[in-house]
């Protein structure tokens, strides 16, 4: 038996020990189970990190990025989107083009490629890299400024 104490130093009440022994035992239970659970997933899709959006974009819900390679190693990406502003946007978008090394590639092939985009239309646009030495990219989207 354990006694219980207030805050006057006088004995309020007495604990009995199985009431003790599952109070203790509901806590380091609850301890163990929360120690024993895995990190929480990240269930971003892998390209979320290489897609930049402008923020005088409006609305617009990125599907997809597809990735693949010509038969001579050039990278393609596909970005597929939605537009879910409630009116026709113009919109530009380009993919910057980065080496094993993580070194920005200086090529034309970066230059902005300009989309005119209804309400609700899902559309796509296809980068292709200057080359097999393209390892990595980064798509950036902008609102057309013309």
């Amino acid at each position: 038996m354990f006694a219980i104490f207030n805050r006057h130093g006088n004995q309020s009440g007495v604990v009995p020990p199985f009431q003790l022994i599952f109070i203790s035992f509901a806590l380091l239970s609850a301890l163990f189970l929360t120690a024993c659970m895995p990190p929480p997933m990240d269930d971003r899709p892998f390209w979320y990190d290489r897609v930049a959006v402008a923020d005088n974009v409006r609305s617009l819900e990125l599907l997809d990025v597809r990735e693949n390679y010509a038969p001579d190693g050039t990278p393609m990406v596909v970005l597929v989107a939605r537009s879910g502003a409630v009116s026709r946007q113009n919109l530009r978008a380009r993919a910057l083009w980065f080496d094993g090394n993580g070194t920005p590639i200086r090529t034309t092939v970066s230059n902005w490629q300009q989309r005119t985009i209804d309400r609700g239309q899902q559309f796509e646009m296809t980068f292709v890299g200057p080359g097999s030495m393209a390892r990595s990219y980064r798509i950036e989207v902008q609102r057309n400024p013309n």
